[in-house]
This record gives structure tokens, C-alpha cells and sequence, in this order.
């Protein structure tokens, strides 16, 4: 008969089979970088939405001098009650976002600085919670030449 067949079967080597696997983590980790760099969204243009806030407010001496009086008292005249609404849009305002009701008494300590304790409460769009908010309000003010 004839000679017989040797079949020969490769040896793999420990040194080998990690070069393998690393080419194969490397080339694993560079697809999922890729998918992910493509996958998220285009961040070179800004996403703008125009809004509006309008607001309108008033101010109130209720210890105002009387006429005839020839000065008025130092709580009374430095006392001052101020009150606000304001109105914020979103989505090029298409729609009302926030509605803000602002109480503010205000009182004039020096000719540089008047405190104030404010009270806000904010109306919110059908998602949102209303809020209540209450802060302390300091204003200092520059000399101005007579």
C-alpha cells in the first residue's frame, strides 16, 4: 500500500493565543468606541428656543408724607411695600412656562444700603410642582454726585 497520510495539527503557543486575544479586544473596544461617538446626538449646533419674560411691577410708600406735614418719620419714610408678576414663555413662546408673584417689603437702612424679604410664588406649567420661595435682599448703592 501506499504511504500514510501524516496529518499535522498546529500547536498553538500561550504567547500567540494573547497576541490573538488582544487583537481581538482591541479591535472589540474600537467598534463599541465608534458606535458610541456615532451614536450621540450632534452637539456642534446649539439647540436655541426662544423666550419671553415679561414682567410688571409696582412700589408703594404706604407711610408717604402727608400734605401739610412738613417731614415724615425715619421708619416711615425708609418703608416701602413692592410687588411684582412676572410671565415666562418657552418653545418660541408657544407656550406659558412660569407665572411669578412677587411680594418684597423693602426698607432703606442708610443712603447705601435698603433690605429686603422677599416672597415668591411661582406657578409652573402642568409638569411642574409650584414653588414657594422666600429670600433676604440686600441692595448697596454708589455714591451719586449732587
Amino acid at each position: 500500500m501506499g504511504k500514510k497520510d501524516v496529518v499535522t495539527v498546529p500547536v498553538i503557543t500561550a504567547g500567540q493565543l494573547l497576541s490573538f486575544l488582544r487583537h481581538i479586544a482591541f479591535v472589540g473596544l474600537s467598534w463599541a468606541c465608534i458606535q458610541g461617538a456615532t451614536a450621540q446626538e450632534n452637539t456642534s449646533v446649539p439647540v436655541t428656543d426662544g423666550q419671553v419674560w415679561m414682567s410688571l411691577g409696582v412700589g408703594y410708600k404706604p407711610f408717604a408724607k402727608k400734605k401739610g406735614n412738613v417731614v415724615e418719620g425715619g421708619f416711615r419714610r425708609n418703608f416701602k411695600l413692592n410687588g411684582e408678576v412676572e410671565w415666562r414663555t418657552r418653545e418660541w413662546a408657544s407656550e406659558t412656562k412660569q407665572v411669578n408673584f412677587t411680594f418684597a417689603p423693602e426698607y432703606k437702612v442708610t443712603d447705601f444700603l435698603k433690605v429686603a424679604v422677599q416672597y415668591r410664588y411661582a406657578l409652573k406649567d402642568r409638569y411642574t410642582d409650584n414653588v414657594h420661595r422666600i429670600g433676604l435682599q440686600a441692595s448697596f448703592m454708589g455714591y451719586r454726585p449732587p
